[in-house]
């Protein structure tokens, strides 16, 4: 095998350019990463609001550019340390994953700023706001490979402090309530939109809660 001469003009000619690895690049992409994260952190919690948004009910979406080699820091050496909480859908134009464990998404998170459980206490005792993760309502980050821009979704719910001081009927559970009444005067009726999110297998409709008492 041919030995390379000393100079290095001469070495390009002969056998091109070199071309560098980049092995040392996490330390310098790992900045970029955490300012991004910390970007991501605090556009979820403006978005843990009491009053549901019409467009996306109970759910916190938004989109954060982010460079292809700074999501391929998150992915692989950060989010592929462990498959615990996780979920993984590769395709040829993104890659999704999708949180089943909230411990998981805070586990995340905590590695670049205190995202505090993700629970956002509310001013004046009015109750809190909490992103929700499980099986059913899981969180997602898709990474459109092309467009470089990684989409956020993750559901959510409000428990407001009124649910401590009444016992509030599931609205399904109104016209029962009702039939069992010898005359509608009877009852007092004050709706309570508790905006919490639904148990399972109840639908939506279920947040709305009745406070009753007899005469």
């Amino acid at each position: 095998m041919a030995a390379r001469s000393s100079d290095p003009n001469e070495d390009e000619a002969k056998y091109g350019k070199l071309q560098y690895r980049h092995e040392n690049e996490p330390a310098k992409i790992y900045p970029m990463l955490e300012r991004i994260m910390d970007r991501v952190n605090r556009a979820i919690y403006r978005r843990l609001n009491p009053r549901m948004s019409k467009l996306h009910p109970w759910l916190v979406c938004f989109d954060v550019g982010m460079p292809r080699e700074v999501f391929d820091l998150l992915y692989q050496n950060i989010l592929g340390e462990s498959c615990y909480g996780i979920e993984v859908k590769e395709g040829p134009r993104s890659v999704t994953k999708w949180f089943v464990k909230l411990r998981r998404l805070v586990v995340l998170f905590d590695k670049f700023v205190n995202c505090e459980g993700f629970e956002k206490e509310l001013k004046g005792d009015k109750g809190c706001v909490n992103v929700v993760v499980d099986g059913e309502r899981k969180g997602s980050f898709e990474y459109k490979i092309k467009e470089e821009i990684l989409k956020v979704k993750l559901h959510y719910g409000y428990w407001n402090n009124c649910t401590n001081i009444l016992s509030p009927i599931p609205f399904s559970k109104l016209f029962d309530k009702a039939k069992n009444m010898t005359t509608t005067e009877n009852i007092v009726v004050q709706l309570l939109v508790n905006m919490i999110m639904p148990h399972k297998g109840e639908s939506r409709l279920a947040q709305t809660s009745i406070a009753w008492s007899p005469k």
